[in-house]
C-alpha cells in the first residue's frame, strides 16, 4: 500500500522556520517550545538552510568547565546566530517524489530530516519520525 506514496502524503506541512540571521537561543527555544528536533531555515520563502537540535549540541561544551558549563554555553549560544551553525544549501526533496526517494536519501546520507520544496518554496518537511509513524499505521 504504501509502494505508491509521495512525499506529499507523509511530509508535515505545518512549518516550523527560523531566519539566519536569529539567534541560537532563538532557536533553542523554539525546539523547546515545540518538541521538534529540525527547524527549517529560511530568507522570505526561500530554504537556505536546515538546524537539528544535534546542530546546537555540538556548539556546547557539555561538561568541559564542571558548574560553570551552562554559563559558557550560554555565552556561545549568545555568540552566534542560526547562520553559524546551520547546515547550508541542505538536500531537499519534492512533494510529488515517491517516498522510497526520501527513505533513501535518509538512509544513505544518514540525514533524520528532508525539506520539501515546490516552485522554490519551501512546503514542508519529511523526517524518520513520519516515516516510522507511517509504519505503525500499516502494522
Amino acid at each position: 500500500m504504501t509502494k505508491d506514496l509521495l512525499i506529499k502524503n507523509v511530509m508535515t506541512t505545518q512549518l516550523i522556520t527560523i531566519k539566519e540571521t536569529e539567534s541560537l537561543d532563538s532557536a533553542r527555544q523554539i525546539f523547546e517550545k515545540n518538541q521538534i528536533r529540525h527547524i527549517i531555515v529560511v530568507n522570505g520563502e526561500e530554504l537556505v538552510g536546515i538546524l537539528s537540535n544535534h546542530d546546537l549540541l555540538r556548539v556546547s561544551f557539555g561538561d568541559t568547565y564542571g558548574d560553570d558549563q551552562a554559563t559558557v554555553d550560554d555565552a556561545i549560544v549568545n555568540m552566534l546566530t542560526v547562520k553559524d551553525v546551520m547546515r547550508h544549501k541542505p538536500i531537499f526533496i519534492s512533494p510529488n517524489s515517491p517516498i522510497e526517494d526520501a527513505i533513501f536519501v535518509l538512509l544513505n546520507r544518514r540525514f533524520h530530516s528532508l525539506p520539501v520544496v515546490e516552485d522554490d518554496k519551501v512546503v514542508g518537511i519529511v523526517t524518520t519520525t513520519d516515516f516510522l509513524k507511517l509504519m505503525v499505521e500499516e502494522i
